[in-house]
């Protein structure tokens, strides 16, 4: 009797499993640059992928949202879920253009459709079913080289600076004066180091001006005149 009871517990765990596995709880994929070409690389599959990072505390407060959306969407064979750490992946941050965190975005057929709708898993299923068509349709990059990651950081940086430029109560001035703005703020060290170096006279040990470093920078035809 002991032995019948066991074979239906484990018989009753195995099928709690399937219909776990079923509703796709936990079912979201850990994408990275080498299963890259199968998951979300793939033409025949929709994918809703979030960027995240383990520290970043708006990227937990959107895990119940996932969650939920898991087990809405864990009927559907036609659409697959995914996430990307952007830390651990940072190439694919790069082809993928994720500027801040947490990114959502539908990819499908080698382009991906950013999630801009409020948040809520209703909206992200809506989204990932069909929704996403009404977006902009943005082409996955391909992988960038050593310049193309330095260009991509430098907008990264450039985007934040202008973002904190707006919070001060300037979100007026066009993007461009802006852009102009950093710029100059950026060479105002350079240029005050320049204009220093050209002002100040090189001096001695005894804190007097070296008067070799200032006859050196006389004209020739007045050396031979002197002389």
């Amino acid at each position: 009797y002991m032995g019948n009871f066991k074979m239906r517990y484990l018989w009753l765990v195995f099928g709690l499993f399937l219909l776990r596995s079923s509703n796709c709880s936990g079912c979201t994929t850990n994408v990275t640059i080498s299963n890259y070409p199968t998951t979300i690389g793939s033409p025949l599959t929709t994918w809703i992928v979030k960027f995240h990072a383990k520290w970043c505390s708006h990227c937990q407060q959107l895990n119940s949202y996932w969650e939920e959306l898991e087990s809405k969407i864990g009927e559907s064979s036609e659409i697959k879920m995914g996430q990307i750490d952007v830390e651990e992946q940072t190439e694919l941050r790069y082809q993928f253009e994720v500027a801040s965190i947490p990114t959502i975005v539908v990819v499908k057929e080698n382009k991906y459709y950013l999630f801009d709708q409020a948040l809520s898993s209703d909206n992200l299923l809506y989204f990932s079913k069909g929704e996403f068509t009404s977006s902009v349709a943005n082409p996955v990059k391909g992988q960038k080289g050593a310049l193309g990651k330095f260009l991509f950081i430098l907008e990264l940086n450039l985007n934040t600076i202008i973002s904190a430029i707006d919070h001060i109560g300037l979100h007026h001035i066009p993007k461009s004066l802006k852009i102009l703005l950093v710029v100059l703020i950026a060479f105002i060290p350079v240029i005050l180091a320049l204009y220093l170096s050209s002002v100040i006279k090189p001096k001695s040990e005894d804190g007097k001006v070296n008067k070799a470093s200032e006859e050196a920078i006389k004209p020739k035809k007045q050396q031979l005149f002197t002389s």
